[in-house]
This record gives structure tokens, sequence and C-alpha cells, in this order.
């Protein structure tokens, strides 16, 4: 599977008909809300503003963001801004990548600059409230984002407005996109998250689409390190909010030797109990899955790694 080639192969052509379109409205005064007219926008979507929101912090290497940032370029439909947070000092290099690329977008890229850093969550949210769309597409510095994802996902909550957020399956791969390895399937319908929220985290936090209007209702990202994306999907479950996966892979996920290993330890596990607690007390689980859900983190955070392995290839299909 060559997708990361397909990914490049169009960013030429995409790049061109952005530019075009750039200069075509370079002498109309646009609103930061309504940017130029852009690839893949149609009657249908042309209402749905969007903010891509984005993090990136100095252990970032200079490929990862190559990766991430030709992907953005590559896009079928540009969202209407980029809200990249430089979460404490970055170097020399990653400041000249990031620069070339508002020279793409200079109407569209804003930087909001954090003198030290912050930590996800924290940056996260300080970019939330910086964010103009009315939809807000995550994305990892280190990742890469399929060329329609982001035309796809729009087209869906166009024909879907009851959803408030949508994310989709990924693929993972070690070091070269060009070579995913698994896999990572979703459950799709909102009863199918909704029964398996207590559980696992049912949601792709690099591939989802938010409205922004239900993130801000719930405060933004709750503090729980490790899993603040976890804990913000069951927050706005149980706030009502409607949820759907797309089966198709829309993002390319970075996932290296190390990956496991940062999810293990004592931390984890007691965010992860700390979670489920706060879930039954919501009457979101009953007693006996908890002590269930619980035993099931204590292999996955505290058990030799081979055993962790094991367990988390059952939650991927591999690809041939």
């Amino acid at each position: 599977m060559r997708l990361y080639n397909t990914i490049n192969q169009r960013k030429n052509a995409s790049t061109q008909n952005v530019s075009k379109s750039l200069s075509k409205n370079h002498s109309k005064k646009v609103p930061r809300h309504l940017p130029p007219i852009i690839p893949g926008l149609t009657t249908v979507t042309a209402n749905l503003s969007t903010s891509l929101l984005m993090s990136i912090y100095h252990k970032v290497t200079t490929d990862e963001l190559s990766t991430c940032l030709d992907s953005l370029l590559a896009q079928t439909r540009l969202p209407d801004e980029f809200i990249i947070v430089k979460d404490g000092p970055l170097g020399d290099s990653l400041e000249q990548q990031l620069n070339d690329f508002y020279q793409h977008f200079p109407q569209r890229v804003r930087f909001i600059v954090l003198p030290t850093n912050k930590g996800l969550i924290a940056a996260l949210n300080i970019g939330l409230a910086h964010c103009n769309g009315d939809w807000i597409l995550r994305m990892d510095a280190d990742d890469a984002a399929i060329s329609d994802r982001v035309e796809t996902q729009l087209n869906y909550i166009a024909a879907h407005p009851e959803v408030d957020i949508l994310g989709s399956a990924m693929l993972e791969f070690d070091t070269d996109p060009n070579k995913p390895l698994r896999k990572k399937p979703v459950a799709v319908t909102h009863a199918a998250i909704k029964a398996q929220m207590p559980y696992r985290n049912p949601i792709n936090h690099p591939t989802t689409c938010c409205r922004k209007s239900s993130l801000l209702a719930i405060g933004g990202y709750p503090d729980l390190k490790f899993l603040e994306d976890y804990f913000l999907w069951a927050r706005l479950l149980h706030q009502g909010a409607i949820f759907h996966n797309l089966e198709q892979p829309l993002h390319l996920y970075r996932f290296d030797s190390g990956t496991l290993t940062r999810r293990a330890g004592l931390a984890n596990f007691r965010n992860e109990c700390w979670l489920r607690w706060w879930m039954f007390r919501q009457g979101m689980l009953n007693p006996a899955t908890l002590i269930l859900v619980v035993g099931l983190q204590l292999l996955l955070r505290l058990t030799p790694s081979a055993i962790r392995t094991i367990l988390w290839r059952t939650s991927r299909t591999k690809i041939k």
C-alpha cells in the first residue's frame, strides 16, 4: 500500500490550485472567518466553518513534522484555518518548517506561541479558545492525514447534522507512512460507541471532527493526563452528544516501539481506574463491569510487555 505516495503525488497539484485561488482573491478583503474559495468546497459544505487544531513541541522531529505538513498540503478540502500551538521553544529547524508552511496559506495559518511548554492538555485548550470554526479538526504533528480526510468528514457531517463528534478508523505505521502495519478498526454507530465506552476508548482522537460548541459546553479538554481525550468523550456522551465513526481509515498514526511503553505504568493504571470510577458514579457502567474493566486495565498497564503486545494486537487488523 503506497498511501503516502498518493499524498505526495496530489500535493503539487493541490498546492498549485490553492495558490491560484489565493492569488485570485488577494485583492479582496476576506474576513478571518470566511477564507478564499478552496479546493473541495461545495454548496453542501460551504456553511461548515472549520479549524484544524494542532499542538507541536520540541520533541517532534523534522521528518515527523514534514510528514504531517505534506499531508495537510495534499488535502482535497482545506480547513478554513490552521491553528498551530507552539508549546514552548521549538528550535530553528522546526520553526523554519512551520514558516514554510505558513507561506502556502498566509491567510489561513495562525500560530499561538506559548513561551514555555505547558503540555498537551493546556496547549489544546488554549488553541481551542483561538479557533473561529464551528467544527474542530484534530491533528497530531507527527502523524499524517489521508488526502481526502477533511472532505470526507465534512460531507458526512453535512448529510448528518445530528452528529457532534465524528471519528474514523486509522492505519498505524512505525517509521514509514508508506508501509502501514495494522488497521485500528472502530465501533461505527452511536449505540456501538456507547456500549464500548466503559471498556476502551472508542474514538481515535487525531481522526476527530468535533462540534466546537459541544467542546466548549463542558469546558474543553479535562485535566486527566494520558486520558484527556477518553475522559472528554465520556463527558460528552454523558451530556448527550451524538457520536459516529467512519469505517474508512482517514489517518496514518505513528505507532513506534515506544508507544506501548508510554501507555504502561502505575500512573496510567491509576488514571484508567479513576475514569472508570467516574463513569460508574455517573451510571455509565454497573459494578460487575467496573470490576472487569479494572482487571483488564491491570493486564494492559502493569504486566510484562510481551503480554501487553498480545492484548494490543487483538484490537488491530494486520495489513498483508
